[in-house]
């Protein structure tokens, strides 16, 4: 698999009166197009190939420096034949059906991180504890064997709490400008990241960046939020709640309501909030047992889910 094509070149020889030219045969059997030079592509069953003269010649070697427009996903077919300066070229069963096949990719894969997610651009996920980072990661153009197949997807991770630029993950803290690190996978990846390197309260950035396997590599460079470029907010503490009726000691013969306060603000601004709280209840006296939904006749403590 090819991303660019500069040249087409070969090798060629003539041991008595020397090389005069050299022509190629191009076929895009994908579309079954044949190359007439100045002509472009043409429908090879309309109008048959076509050998087109070389631009560069020399005593042994041989190369084809006129642009060519390739097409991304399509299989090529590349012919040479030699001509002498007495006028012979060489014979039809000395010239195979094409010298060498390639295929053309000239454009970028695409990754995504699943893991942390992020459900939309506007919509921040917090995690306690996130000890891998994880995703997937897909070359174009589809389907196979159009493209050339993914050969790495690397990482960043910013920690945007910290003012930048040398704010990024660079092994051991985030003190550096940005520096990509290679997941394990390809087409599904994986990064271990110990989950003591994500601090309470901060709020990261993780990029993902896939390359292909075509020569050069095609790198994706496109970076969408939500999808390979995603946020979220390390939140480690843990919620306080409160019983504020009944209170303490309190001495009743009916109680329809047990209220209180649930909060998640004591340690930084980006505390993730209060999910839900929930509640459970004990009998001390005469007999004792957990409130099960029923009667306090529970041998296993069980909770109950409170209403805001």
């Amino acid at each position: 698999y090819y991303s660019v094509i500069s040249e087409i070149a070969g090798s060629c020889y003539d041991g008595t009166s020397g090389i005069e030219k050299v022509e190629i045969r191009l076929i895009n059997t994908t579309d079954n197009l044949a190359y007439f030079g100045s002509e472009g592509w043409k429908d090879q069953a309309v109008y048959g190939s076509s050998w087109v003269i070389v631009n560069n010649v020399w005593h042994s070697s041989w190369s084809y420096t006129i642009p060519i427009i390739f097409t991304s996903g399509k299989r090529y077919e590349v012919t040479s034949r030699a001509w002498d300066v007495a006028g012979s070229s060489e014979t039809p069963a000395e010239i195979p059906v094409y010298d060498l096949w390639f295929r053309y990719d000239d454009t970028k894969p695409d990754s995504q991180i699943t893991l942390p997610a992020q459900p939309s651009p506007t919509l921040i996920r917090y995690y306690w504890n996130l000890p891998t980072i994880s995703g997937t990661a897909k070359d174009n153009p589809v389907p196979e064997p159009a493209a050339s197949g993914i050969d790495e997807v690397k990482i960043a991770i910013q920690n945007k709490s910290i003012p930048g630029p040398n704010n990024w993950w660079g092994g051991a803290a985030f003190n550096s400008p940005q520096t990509w690190f290679v997941a394990t996978g390809s087409t599904s990846w994986i990064y271990p990241f110990s989950n003591a390197n994500w601090t309470d309260g901060q709020v990261y950035l993780i990029v993902s960046q896939a390359k292909d396997k075509a020569i050069p590599p095609n790198i994706e460079t496109t970076f969408t939020v939500g999808i390979n470029s995603v946020t979220f907010v390390c939140d480690k503490s843990s919620p306080i709640s409160r019983v504020t009726w009944p209170p303490e000691l309190f001495v009743t013969n009916t109680l329809t309501t047990i209220s209180g306060t649930s909060s998640d603000v004591l340690v930084h601004d980006n505390a993730s909030g209060i999910r839900e709280t929930q509640v459970s209840i004990y009998c001390l006296a005469p007999s004792t047992g957990w409130w099960n939904g029923i009667n306090f006749t529970g041998d296993t403590q069980q909770w109950f889910t409170a209403t805001n």
